[in-house]
């Protein structure tokens, strides 16, 4: 998407002015330029942003070049100020290092590898860099994470969990006789059922939670801080819920079911793939066990 930058690369000083947040009620924001946030974008607002390796804190950094709490974000009166919260190795604006600094609209701000850009909200700019991160992170049909994108997520996640012991679960599911939907209704009544199946699970998982499509009729759930139990009793539930789902295509009601596999993250775990192949492997006993199940 974008044109990576090297670690050593020198950054380009900012000529924009110093950004106000009165001046046409501007919302100013960070975008992810570099680094394992690429894309990701955060308005800030008048709480305080607080960034580091800490999984609890609004920018969570998987790297450890990053401080637990490296850095903040504050509006005071019109400006926006950057902080260093004592951090080991440093933040940067502008490859200077600061303690304190005012932004500037097109700022760039380096924090361990994570390279950020501030700009203003009501910019070409901005709007330029939503509509780019949508592009790559969402799927074309439904609306929710794409296959790279959750994949990703996955992986940062098992990172996280892997590094401060954090439970981690993910629920795999697909639907059931989706094939047999298509033959018989039709490709387009595939296509919308596979939308509002989404936006049905969707409506029910938690905020915390991330939502994608691996293709196709196969969709995972990412659950962080969550347990294998707690997981269960949530697929258990989207399990009833779809059944008792009425979808209706054309005037004709479609019945249909969707079977569930769930793993946990454990210690003989070496990566994110082992935890999908495991809820691979119990999505599939679901199907061996009649469809319609949930298993773990």
């Amino acid at each position: 998407m974008f044109d990576r930058l090297s670690e050593t690369s020198t950054l380009i000083r900012s000529t924009g002015d110093q950004a106000g947040v009165s001046e046409g009620n501007q919302q100013p924001m960070l975008v992810v330029m570099h680094g394992s946030l690429l894309g990701m974008t955060y308005t800030v607002n008048s709480r305080a942003i607080t960034i580091g390796r800490m999984a609890d804190l609004d920018i969570p950094i998987d790297d450890e070049n990053v401080s637990r709490r490296h850095a903040e974000i504050v509006l005071e009166g019109d400006c926006v100020k950057l902080r260093d919260l004592d951090s080991t190795n440093g933040t940067f604006v502008n490859s200077q290092r600061v303690k304190e600094s005012v932004l500037c609209d097109g700022d760039l701000i380096l924090i361990g590898r994570v390279l950020f850009k501030f700009i203003r909200s009501s910019s070409i700019e901005n709007r330029f860099f939503g509509q780019m991160y949508s592009l790559a992170t969402t799927d074309f049909l439904t609306g929710i994470f794409n296959r790279q994108h959750i994949m990703s997520r996955l992986e940062s996640e098992f990172a996280r969990a892997r590094r401060y012991v954090r439970p981690l679960s993910v629920l795999l599911y697909d639907i059931d006789h989706f094939k047999q939907i298509n033959d018989t209704f039709g490709h387009l009544a595939g296509d919308q059922l596979l939308i509002e199946s989404s936006r049905l699970v969707s409506k029910n998982v938690r905020q915390q939670d991330f939502f994608g499509r691996l293709g196709g009729d196969e969709f995972l759930v990412i659950c962080p801080e969550t347990d294998l139990n707690n997981t269960v009793l949530m697929a258990q539930r989207l399990s009833q819920l779809v059944e008792k789902w009425s979808y209706s295509y054309q005037s004709r009601k479609l019945d249909f079911s969707i079977s569930i596999g769930i793993a946990g993250i454990s210690d003989e775990m070496r990566s994110s793939t082992d935890l999908i192949a495991k809820a691979d492997a119990m999505m599939y006993k679901s199907k061996h066990r009649g469809r319609n199940h949930v298993s773990y």
